[in-house]
């Protein structure tokens, strides 16, 4: 299940049993660390080649309560931090109970697996939160009010010479004719559909914004401008490929023009996303599913 297909309450019981398991997390941490410093007998469950399902974090992790965390990356790696915690965990405690010190590179290792879970922890939990706080209701993307902080974000990466990034503007056509012949909701299901097509078909760190109306920005990280493009032609071939049943009997292929620019770094953003909003001009004008940007739109 996608997170757009999540409810609001939903949602919150998620963050909730993600707060819970890192109490039981802290707490079995706090436990471990007065088995070893104290030299008190093992846990036998920390010591099985299941641990990692074994203890409370992981039976919530492995159970049917997390079930809607499971398609999301982040859930996926903070499971195998979890289980690489769990084995050095396991090394520390056998060296501890045959009387030997343990060498400073595992307690390294289990201090850096340690951080890592802790980490991902952190990081689904911000996804989760962020998703509740500033999901468009009706299409699961990202709101308008989210755009300018994170495109300034991913424009500082830029300045630093860390990663490359683009943005698409996506006009879908036809909605205002959808919505004259078969009414809103039909208008909506289209919305929703190319929305979560959208979603569905970026990759993992990308994100998609309702910009307003029919228009949806994609924030493109690590894509030099000929990548991004590359990508845009995809999601228009996919969306044209994808039909609503606006009413019975009546299939309708989604249709949109892209408009694809760098995000630069001594660029305004909202200088990036007028370039982008001249460039789907040009694209609908022409009469293709894809523009880059060019200098000469400045004048168009």
């Amino acid at each position: 299940m996608a997170l757009y297909e999540v409810t609001r309450e939903v949602l919150q019981g998620m963050i909730a049993q993600l707060d819970e398991a890192g109490h039981n997390h802290k707490e079995w941490h706090a436990a471990l660390t007065r088995t070893l410093v104290c030299n008190l007998p093992a846990d036998r469950h920390d010591l099985s080649p299941k641990a990692h399902c074994e203890c409370r974090f992981g039976q919530w992790y492995y159970g049917g309560n997390a079930e809607p965390l499971r398609t999301l990356s982040g859930f996926v790696a903070m499971g195998e931090a979890h289980h690489r915690m769990h084995q050095v965990a396991a090394e520390l405690l056998i060296a501890a109970g045959a009387g030997r010190t343990a060498t400073t590179m595992k307690f390294d290792a289990f201090a850096n697996a340690l951080e890592r879970l802790q980490l991902e922890i952190v990081a689904l939990r911000h996804e989760l939160q962020e998703t509740l706080q500033n999901r468009d209701s009706l299409t699961g993307a990202l709101t308008r009010v989210c755009i300018l902080p994170a495109l300034r974000e991913q424009q500082s990466l830029v300045a630093r010479g860390a990663q490359a990034c683009a943005i698409a503007l996506v006009d879908l056509a036809d909605l205002a004719t959808i919505n004259d012949r078969h009414g809103h909701a039909a208008g909506d299901l289209m919305l929703a559909t190319a929305a979560h097509y959208l979603i569905d078909n970026v990759r993992p760190y990308d994100k998609v914004f309702r910009y307003r109306g029919d228009e949806f920005l994609l924030c493109l990280r690590h894509a030099p401008l000929n990548l991004a493009a590359d990508m845009a032609h995809r999601l228009s071939a996919g969306l044209a490929a994808t039909q609503v049943e606006v009413a019975p009997a009546t299939p309708v292929a989604l249709s949109a023009c892209f408009g694809v620019t760098a995000l630069e770094a001594e660029l305004p953003v909202e200088a990036a996303i007028d370039r982008a909003e001249k460039a789907v001009r040009s694209a609908k004008a022409s009469g293709v599913p894809v523009r880059t940007w060019h200098p000469e739109m400045e004048f168009a």
